[in-house]
């Protein structure tokens, strides 16, 4: 069996010489197949067959490889994949479980019956048998140890621990209750394993033995945590684990049953770290390698989730034939999800499209295994008798006889093929939009055949339900099966709002009235969504107005909730469900409403309801309780201000400001005395210190205007409700939202003395932009200095050396420019407009209420965030490593005429105007010019012209 070859190597193999074949009225349809690879060492010699149909508009490519009965169907706008059966293994008890070693030796399986068998991968033979006696039916896992050298198996309410090479049993762990599910960890320390009262036991394989009678069992304290399944709910003997999984660096456990939760623990402490609500019976997980994404499986659908935030990242849906077993391809790129119908689909992660269907068996699929290196996988069936007569089955794997029963496991072969270029997908886009509109009479399917010499394309008319006797199915179902899942994969539910109902994604927490947001602001999305730390500020506000709620009547229990789901966003785990842009109502009233629906359906999540339901949790009545749209907003956008100003632009500023000190106290101590310049002309000379602690005290005062506009900032609108009356609040109740806010934060915030003004201006905000707009002005003259200093190397000033940190042109070799400054300016420039639209903002308060609020709150945050990173980028890759060229600066020194200045006191202004023209004209020096003139000694001049002692004033 061989590993998957290099896209390369295969479109290598894939050539077509032959000029495709047209049919007027559909002419591009014999030009859009997938190319397959004609041979490959799993299958020599065979003929591989593809089909292209368009139906309604949407199209799919049929695959089968002659001679497997193996058939597929792939999305041939998508990257592709090929099938191949490579072969069966000879175990006619049913089967319910299979691994695949780590070194991809061996194959294990577990029957029924309580057996399990270790297969050779290359061959298909039994290398292995063990089995215990048992008295009723049962699933028998199997898992490999990571050297391969061992594979264990679950059965009779023992854990068998089997040395492969010499037959043996190593170790017995006593499971008292059976166990369901296994798997070890890839370090060989712990093994882990789900019984049938929903515990999953953490077993030490590194601890001692002990016998007893004529076994050998683990000695007492091996099970490093004994981890109950939560919550307890379970009906007697009905209970058990159906899957385990330990992730790639040891230190998580997964584990699904049906009690319709994942649960996440830490492996060495038993701590609970994470629980998933599934819905419904949960049948998989599989882990990604890096532990980040859990996938769980249901009986009828998957869902892929976040494992640090806790959010469900997707959902997709099985359509109708059930989902069975769930596994994950080694490199993460692939879901792949088996059917009670015997069918495989291949999902890519990134994507959650559907690539392909693999009609792999004839009955339920009960496992899946890939070969940790990739390129090949196994499924376990209980399939139907086939007739080999009629290559249903490939021969070469079969007895002798025509008529067999195949409950074996079947062995794969897969890689991806090339993908279809960019004009192939133009021309499938074009036929399957001519197919839609009517412009095409009737279907049509086109065949290419493949031979060792050419191919041929012959067109041919069909009707919706032809069918081939290879596989015995109509082609139309299969299609309409792909491009339904390709459709519907993130299932809807209903919603309704005022305006009735509303169909919203299944997977997100938002409701009706931010999905009608969506709809009626699609402007520039998603590129302008609400800033992160708005959604942030709506936490924060939402749970400290749960918390004084409750003091007002709010249930408890329904408090509570909001206040885990308040913190959930506040902790940025649910930004994916705050999808609408900044361009909305001037009140913010969508992102107020999106907040109380995504809080109030994770909320009713939480305390098991339906989300959509609003029950127990409204998203009106309950999170937006003693709460208008018109305080909330301006409420989140000075927390939001705050929180931004204090804990990312402050620290930067103060940061770049240390960083240019540094240079100043460098300077110092070198004692670097340079010429000055004013309206870029020569000027009396200064310090390099002296120079840069002017940038230092400039940034001193920005700091110090942007720390004076935060004491405004923290005055919250909260309890002001519609227009600053605070009608449906109570006495104490915005003090309290300001009290609750401050404890949350760390950071003192009070309630606004005047809500009216709250509500209708924002003088608060636009004057903190406005220490913005001139930190900007600030910053721009400082890198704007610092690149004409750095000019050069040759030619220019040249005074300081800028580090040299990409490439400067794609034309002239060795170039290198001042791209720090260069962004920096361009920051600032952008914090210039910005300051424009949010004082337009401003101003724009009519009556008792702002209508500017999302524009004026992002762009001050917008700002924010690009001047601090922007100054921390500036600061690191430039003025850490900046240099003084001391020898340019002392050369262009003595070319000055402006240390003339320093004659005045002896020789008057006019003579010394006459000294300096004189200088310039004939190309003197001043020394030169000076005793020309007759001006002054040679002596005379030297005593009065000394740079160091024109950097200050005289001392008297």
């Amino acid at each position: 069996m061989s590993n998957s070859q290099p896209v390369s190597d295969l479109s290598q193999q894939c050539s077509d010489n032959s000029p495709p074949a047209k049919e007027q009225g559909y002419p591009e349809a014999a030009q859009i197949l997938t190319e397959l690879p004609e041979k490959h060492e799993s299958m020599p010699g065979r003929r591989v067959q593809e089909t292209v149909k368009i139906e309604d508009g949407a199209a799919a490519v049929e695959i089968i490889i002659q001679g497997s009965g193996l058939r597929a169907f792939v999305d041939p706008l998508l990257e592709p994949l090929c099938f191949d059966l490579v072969g069966t293994l000879p175990q006619m008890v049913p089967t319910f479980r299979v691994a695949y070693s780590h070194d991809g030796k061996y194959i294990a399986t577990g029957d029924d019956m309580g057996n399990a068998y270790v297969f050779d991968a290359a061959n298909k033979r039994i290398v292995l048998q063990k089995g215990v006696e048992v008295k009723e039916l049962v699933s028998s896992p199997v898992c490999f140890s990571p050297d391969g050298q061992s594979f264990m198996f679950a059965s009779g309410g023992l854990v068998q621990v089997c040395d492969i090479a010499t037959k043996t049993v190593r170790r017995l762990f006593d499971h008292k209750s059976g166990a369901s599910a296994l798997d070890v960890s890839k370090d060989g320390r712990w093994l882990a394993s789900g019984d049938f009262c929903g515990t999953v036991h953490i077993w030490d394989l590194e601890q001692r033995v002990e016998s007893v009678g004529n076994k050998k069992v683990e000695a007492q304290g091996t099970i490093a945590a004994d981890l109950p399944k939560e919550p307890k709910e379970f009906t007697e003997g009905n209970a058990y684990i159906f899957d385990v999984k330990i992730s790639q660096d040891s230190c998580f456990v997964a584990a699904v049953g049906d009690d319709d939760y994942a649960h996440v623990w830490n492996l060495k402490t038993g701590e609970l770290v994470a629980k998933f609500y599934h819905g419904k019976r949960v049948r998989s997980v599989a882990l990604s390698s890096d532990g980040k994404f859990l996938v769980t499986g249901g009986d009828s659908d998957f869902k892929v989730w976040n494992r640090d935030t806790g959010a469900c990242r997707s959902y997709h849906e099985a359509l109708g034939s059930g989902l069975t077993a769930l596994s994950m391809t080694p490199d993460d790129r692939w879901i792949v999800t088996a059917s009670n119908r015997g069918l495989i689909r291949f999902w890519d992660l990134a994507t959650g499209k559907s690539h392909c269907i693999v009609d792999a068996h004839k009955k339920i699929i009960y496992s899946i295994a890939f070969k940790p290196g990739g390129g090949s996988f196994v499924t376990v069936s209980k399939d139907k008798t086939w007739n080999t007569a009629i290559g249903l089955y490939s021969a070469r794997f079969a007895p002798s006889n025509s008529t067999q029963l195949t409950d074996y496991p079947r062995l794969f072969f897969y890689f991806c093929i090339r993908q279809i270029d960019t004009k192939k997908q133009k021309m499938l886009r074009r036929a399957s939009a001519r197919a839609a509109s009517g412009a095409i009479a009737g279907s049509r399917l086109w065949q290419k055949s493949a031979s060792p010499l050419s191919h041929s394309l012959t067109p041919q008319s069909i009707n919706s339900n032809i069918t081939f006797s290879l596989c015995q199915k109509s082609i139309p179902a299969s299609l309409r099966a792909l491009h339904a899942t390709r459709v519907t994969m993130a299932d809807k539910r209903v919603e309704s709002d005022a305006f009735g109902e509303i169909e919203v994604p299944a997977d997100k927490y938002w409701g009706a009235q931010t999905q009608r947001s969506l709809g009626n602001f699609k402007i520039n999305q998603p590129q302008d969504r609400m800033p992160p730390p708005v959604i942030t500020a709506f936490g924060i506000l939402k749970g400290a107005a749960a918390t004084v709620n409750m003091r007002y009547g709010l249930d408890p229990k329904i408090g509570e909730a909001i206040q885990q789901a308040a913190k959930e966003v506040a902790d940025g785990k649910l930004l994916d469900h705050f999808p609408l842009v900044v361009w909305q109502t001037g009140s913010g009233t969508q992102s107020n409403m999106n907040a109380n629906e995504v809080i109030s359906n994770r909320a009713i999540e939480i305390l098991g309801g339906t989300m959509g339901s609003k029950k127990p949790v409204h998203p009106n009545d309950h999170v937006n309780r003693s709460a208008s749209s018109n305080d909330t907003f301006p409420t989140v956008m000075h927390i939001a201000a705050v929180l931004e100003l204090e804990r990312d632009l402050l620290p930067a500023l103060h940061s770049l400001r240390a960083a240019l000190q540094a240079k100043v106290d460098e300077f110092e101590a070198k004692k670097i005395i340079k010429i000055g310049r004013t309206h870029l002309q020569d000027a009396t000379p200064l310090t390099l210190a002296q120079e840069f602690s002017g940038y230092v005290a400039q940034l001193d005062f920005g700091i110090k205007r942007v720390e004076s506009s935060l004491p405004d900032l923290k005055l919250l609108a909260q309890g002001g409700t519609a227009v600053g009356t605070g009608i449906n609040t109570f006495e104490g109740f915005a003090e309290g939202i300001a009290e609750e806010v401050s404890k949350m934060t760390g950071i003192t915030f009070q309630t606004a003395p005047n809500k009216f003004e709250a509500l209708a201006a924002h003088d608060a905000v636009v004057q903190a932009h406005g220490s913005l707009n001139t930190l900007a002005a600030s910053l721009t003259k400082i890198a704007q200095d610092i690149r004409y200093l750095g000019s050069g190397p040759r030619c220019g000033l040249g005074e300081l050396v800028l580090p040299e940190n990409e490439p400067g042109s794609s034309i002239m070799p060795g170039k290198v420019n001042p791209t720090q400054c260069e962004a920096l300016t361009m920051v600032c420039a952008q914090v210039m407009g910005n300051n424009v639209a949010t004082t337009i903002g401003g101003m724009n308060g009519q009556f008792e209420l702002n209508v500017y609020k999302p524009l004026i709150i992002r762009n001050l945050l917008h700002s924010s965030r690009i001047l601090a990173d922007g100054m921390r980028s500036f600061e690191e890759n430039l003025v850490a490593g900046l240099q003084a060229n001391e020898e340019k600066i002392a050369s262009i020194m003595k070319e000055s005429l402006m240390l003339v200045t320093c004659l005045n006191p002896k020789i008057g202004y006019d003579m010394a105007s006459k000294v300096a023209k004189n200088a310039h004209k004939k190309g003197l020096t001043l020394k030169q010019s000076a005793m020309e003139l007759q001006a002054l000694t040679e002596q005379e001049f030297d005593d009065l012209v000394k740079p160091e002692l024109m950097v200050g004033p005289k001392k008297v």
